[in-house]
């Protein structure tokens, strides 16, 4: 398929996902005889696409413009004897760009009559992202972007109190969250408005609110902050004070009416719990809090007030209390599992937990071990690589207690096996434990069963002794614990952990999808080689303009010539130098060293030195290495000297 008509189907499946109907075009799809890339429509409007995948040439962009220009009154005419296209009493022209930017004189000519609304790929990319997260409700604020607005008139009345807050009318309402939905809109600052301050939604974090929060019948009882971007109409209706004992003189109550415009309402705070609805059958009523046409400077200033100001609910509370709340769901279970633990067990009275009485020294974070659990999906039916988790059981008193005894002999077989200087240093710290949780993770997924004894002993022994012989004195235990400060830490400590012990008991699989500091440095040795042709190439031709011919061995050259000819189709490489080996490079390297033996000098001592060090990167680069699966690192001290020579040789032929 030509880039062209990739592009063209790029923008007929962004119309279909963002929300539009209808949604037909390409090379065989005409509006009487104009063949159109694209096409959709919503409402009364029907949106005829052009598009234009091009290189970066702003010239292009005028040409094209002036193209379609030219046939848009011929799709006018056509247009309303089409039996679906000529129900939409509206027609919009849009020029949808890949790959090329216009210029500020190319939009000033799209505005000109006819006038063709320009998509640059900066539109495209912000819109695509968001119809991942929220679906078909893109459509509006597409719509409302680009100026259209709703041509039935719909009123948006609802009940509710009005008063004044810093000089602004300020209204208190609840509303349908999928009719809020269809008007509102969030100042994102990937959108690159200078005055625009809301990070971009997360499709992740609606999809679980959806999930785990609306379709299991909870509700949202804190109110979505908003802006209605024009004056809004309200009716009051003062009798309601009579029925009251006290003072309101500064709250009216009254039917509002919301401006009928696409992206009236800017979300201030509440994006994720409104977007939710989008992703969910079930709904409720939410209450809103909408500003009267506050400038974003002023929005802006409220949003950081409510998200920098508010207090945060301390997490050990929080999992504490979804223990009672929830006890059947997953973090329900994860929060009474650990407090099951803290109650017995070598973790007795480790952590802090609110509901257990205050807080003593040295006790861990309740809801770090909660988190870990969490993360590591030992509570899902899956486990990260899909593969079904052996713990996992539908009734949750069940899954609960396998979920407590597993991690009870875990944690007493650790605390068996370390002393108290490593127990105190690493293995039951706030880091620590997250660490070897997310190590037993890696067990389960590789046994693909409950471990048992034996399974500890074969994956715990080693990583002791890995953690005696590479932090063996407090500076270094110190520097251990600190690392896994943060989440990335942990999860780069687990992996280092990992690749470890499946070097020691030969079990590649055991590391699966962890770089192996082998497999690095072969990555690196690669790129070694591919350097390295460039270089030979550079300083030969030099010498000679037919430098392949006079340099190259004969049997190398040949090898060159054959496998130019037998090349893969999808092989760009177009020179036979192009398909040297780095044992091939090491050859002509020795064969033609008078030519070379200046720059090498330059960080090697000799010819023999230059010499061993590609045959020692090479020895890694072969294949025949590679098919040795047991082998997943180097002798004691040969990994730094590959290194070493890997740095050496960069140094000389980069420059």
């Amino acid at each position: 398929m030509k880039i062209g008509e990739k592009f063209e189907e790029e923008i007929r499946n962004f119309l279909k996902t963002t929300g539009f109907e209808n949604v037909n075009g390409g090379r065989n799809f005409k509006i009487g005889d104009v063949q159109i890339d694209a096409i959709g429509g919503f409402g009364e409007n029907v949106f005829i696409i052009e598009c234009f995948a091009s290189s970066r040439k702003k010239e292009g962009v005028r040409k094209k413009l002036k193209e379609f220009k030219g046939v848009i009154q011929t799709i006018r005419n056509d247009i309303k004897k089409h039996p679906i296209y000529g129900r939409y009493s509206n027609q919009i022209f849009a020029l949808a760009l890949k790959n090329i930017f216009p210029s500020d004189s190319d939009i000033k000519f799209s505005n000109q009559k006819p006038p063709v609304i320009i998509w640059d790929p900066d539109f495209i990319e912000y819109y695509e992202k968001m119809s991942e997260a929220v679906g078909s409700y893109t459509i509006y604020n597409i719509l409302g972007e680009l100026g259209i607005q709703p041509t039935i008139e719909y009123e948006l009345l609802v009940p509710a109190l009005k008063t004044k807050l810093g000089g602004f009318n300020v209204y208190s309402f609840w509303i349908d969250p999928k009719r809020l939905l269809k008007y509102a809109f969030v100042a994102r600052r990937e959108r690159k408005e200078e005055n625009y301050y809301q990070r971009f939604i997360s499709k992740q974090r609606i999809k679980e609110m959806a999930e785990d929060y609306i379709d299991k019948g909870k509700f949202y009882p804190n109110s979505i902050i908003v802006s209605i971007e024009e004056e809004c109409k309200f009716k009051s209706f003062p009798q309601w004070k009579s029925e009251v004992d006290v003072n309101l003189k500064d709250i009216e109550f009254g039917i509002l009416q919301l401006p009928n415009k696409y992206r009236n309402c800017w979300i201030i705070d509440g994006q994720h719990r409104l977007y939710s609805f989008s992703k969910s059958e079930r709904q409720h009523m939410i209450p809103v809090i909408a500003f009267e046409k506050i400038n974003k400077i002023k929005q802006a200033e409220i949003f950081v007030d409510v998200n920098l100001n508010q207090k945060v609910v301390p997490p050990d509370l929080l999992w504490d209390l979804i223990g009672e709340l929830s006890p059947t769901s997953e973090k329900g279970i994860i929060s009474n599992v650990v407090k099951e633990l803290n109650k017995k067990s070598c973790l007795r009275e480790k952590f802090y937990i609110p509901s257990f009485g205050f807080k003593r020294k040295g006790q861990l974070k309740f809801s770090g071990m909660c988190q870990a659990i969490y993360n590591s999906k030992l509570c899902k039916k899956e486990l990260p690589t899909r593969k079904i988790n052996p713990l996992y059981d539908d009734n949750p008193e069940k899954f609960k207690k396998k979920l407590t005894k597993v991690l009870n002999e875990y944690f007493s077989y650790l605390s068996r096996l370390f002393t108290e200087e490593y127990k105190r240093g690493f293995i039951f710290t706030n880091g620590g434990i997250a660490v070897m949780i997310y190590y037993l993770e890696r067990i389960f997924r590789y046994l693909g069963k409950i471990p048992n004894k034996k399974n500890f002993e074969k994956f715990l022994n080693p990583l002791q002794e890995y953690l005696q012989e590479n932090y063996s004195d407090k500076k270094a235990l110190e520097s251990l614990r600190l690392s896994c400060n943060s989440e990335g830490g942990r999860k780069n400590k687990t992996n280092e952990f990992v690749v470890y012990v499946a070097q020691i008991i030969n079990e590649k699989e055991f590391a699966m999808g962890i770089p192996t500091p082998l497999e690095e440095l072969q990555t690196k040795i690669e790129e070694v080689e591919f350097y390295l042709r460039e270089f030979i190439k550079a300083e030969l031709e030099k010498k000679s303009k037919n430098w392949e011919a006079l340099y190259i061995p004969q049997d190398i050259f040949i090898k060159l010539q054959n496998r130019l000819r037998n090349k893969s189709p999808y092989d760009k490489r177009t020179e036979k130098w192009q398909f040297l080996t780095l044992g091939e490079c090491r050859i002509i390297i020795d064969k033609n060293w008078e030519e070379f033996e200046s720059i090498f000098n330059t960080r090697f001592d000799s010819k023999n030195e230059v010499l061993v060090a590609l045959d020692k990167l090479n020895k890694i680069r072969s294949p025949q290495s590679h098919a040795q699966k047991a082998h997943l690192k180097l002798p004691k001290n040969e990994e730094e000297i590959i290194k070493n020579f890997i740095e050496k040789i960069f140094e000389c032929i980069k420059k």
